[in-house]
């Protein structure tokens, strides 16, 4: 009798001890997810600065030509866009939790993952003006999105700004979105990426591409003519 009563004791208290580990982790999963909701916004999983309101798609080619760069440059620009775009396939992920599978056409989505943050250099010229990002996506998920930034960090490694966002909208499969600014690239004190986060794991975010608009600075070597040597040795 007193075997049984041992043994219903055991019993109960195993269901009692994994009942409290099962709402544990439960609990700790749901607040993992809801940080990983918040982080949508910043690239690093913290807000850095409010991102100025956006405004016409400069980046359309109707819109091309009436673009203004309203900062004051150091340096002439050139008067006509240039365009920096990669598609999501070259985007790798910033850890070694986070897995990728290709969907073809350039873009992927995350198959593993925590942050679910990808990068990929942002290559321009020193003193160009950036003007707009572009995001590319097909997102057909009803509770999550897909974000892009542009984000520089600072030649110390001690701190990054996130420039621009440009989030999906919507959850009607391919589609792009994007956000506007005005900035004048230093490469001298600032080593800029682009970054994508698909935010869940799953087919219904991908991220296929990303495009940066931007005026290049008017190169003093391009406008230099050499005139051949006559009559010398």
């Amino acid at each position: 009798m007193n075997l049984s009563i041992r043994k219903s004791s055991i019993v109960c208290f195993g269901i009692v001890f994994f009942s409290v580990v099962l709402l544990r982790s439960e609990h700790s999963a749901a607040s993992e997810q809801a940080a990983l909701g918040v982080q949508l916004n910043s690239s690093q999983g913290t807000e850095t600065k409010i991102m100025p309101d956006r405004g016409k798609p400069l980046d359309e080619p109707d819109q091309i030509a009436k673009a203004q760069i309203s900062t004051p440059q150091t340096v002439p620009l050139q008067t006509t866009a240039s365009f920096y775009h990669i598609p999501g396939s070259v985007l790798k992920p910033v850890d070694s939790i986070t897995a990728l599978s290709y969907d073809g056409n350039g873009c992927v989505h995350a198959t593993a993952g925590a942050s679910y943050l990808l990068v990929a250099p942002l290559e321009i010229p020193d003193g160009s003006n950036i003007v707009l990002l572009r995001l590319y996506y097909d997102d057909t998920s009803a509770s999550d999105d897909i974000g892009g930034w542009i984000t520089r960090y600072n030649a110390a490694g001690t701190g990054h700004e996130d420039l621009v966002y440009a989030p999906s909208t919507g959850s009607a499969g391919p589609g792009s979105n994007y956000g506007n600014l005005t900035h004048t690239v230093d490469t001298y004190d600032w080593s800029y990426v682009l970054h994508a986060r698909l935010n869940a794991t799953g087919s219904a975010l991908k991220v296929c591409g990303l495009r940066v608009m931007y005026y290049a600075p008017i190169s003093a070597t391009k406008s230099t003519v050499f005139f051949p040597i006559v009559g010398g040795k």
